[in-house]
């Protein structure tokens, strides 16, 4: 039994690595605006997506601010909450006071770096995490950490996102934090999952066939 699991273990993983169970790319989006009010919550507050239908293990997420505009992109913070009220900081103090102009931000653990906290903004794909300010996101956003402290209610990562469950409501809380700007999110966001399928019966069922073939086959030469 011991050499049959150890088969079916090497099989599965052989099966995932060449692409027999693919990994899957679903994209969730809500495309309403997001409204940057002057020093204010954003409206909506939050910006909701309601994910369902995903099985497997998670191998990475994406999530993506499409349309950003602001004339001080420095007061912006944002942090996406996840199911389970996991939540993750976006960014916190971008930038400087150059205006934004109709930015996409795609926010991916594998990317190279953090959004800058000093200069022009230009869109692109960026790690989640980058925090030059202590925020405060009011109920029913995470709240915030105490200033000069390093307790966070958010991670820094989507790595610890990736066990758990993504199905449920994923929230959105945009804040602008000094007063005289104002901005929107004219396309919405966006979370994208790559998944890798569990097996079905049938693939595990083949899997153990085959392993119990090699084994017989080990056996008898």
């Amino acid at each position: 039994m011991r050499y049959l699991l150890g088969y079916v273990l090497l099989l599965l993983t052989t099966s995932v690595s060449t692409g027999v169970l693919k990994a899957e790319f679903v994209t969730f989006q809500n495309n309403t605006p997001i409204v940057l009010v002057d020093n204010a919550v954003a409206n909506p507050y939050p910006s909701s997506i309601n994910v369902a239908g995903i099985n497997g293990v998670l191998t990475d997420m994406t999530v993506s601010l499409f349309g950003l505009s602001h004339t001080f992109p420095n007061d912006l913070a944002a942090v996406v909450v996840a199911p389970n009220l996991s939540s993750v900081i976006l960014f916190s103090g971008p930038g400087d006071g150059t205006d934004a102009v109709n930015l996409t931000f795609n926010f991916n653990d594998n990317a190279a770096t953090q959004l800058p906290d000093n200069g022009v903004l230009t869109s692109g794909t960026f790690k989640p995490g980058q925090e030059q300010f202590d925020e405060f996101f009011p109920a029913p956003g995470p709240l915030g950490k105490v200033l000069n402290t390093d307790a966070a209610p958010w991670f820094f990562s989507f790595q610890p996102l990736l066990s758990q469950n993504p199905n449920g409501q994923w929230n959105l809380y945009v804040l602008d934090g000094q007063a005289l700007d104002v901005g929107t999110i004219s396309g919405g966001w966006s979370i994208t999952f790559n998944a890798v399928p569990e097996p079905s019966g049938f693939v595990l069922s083949t899997l153990i066939a085959l392993a119990l073939t090699r084994l017989r086959t080990r056996k008898t030469s």
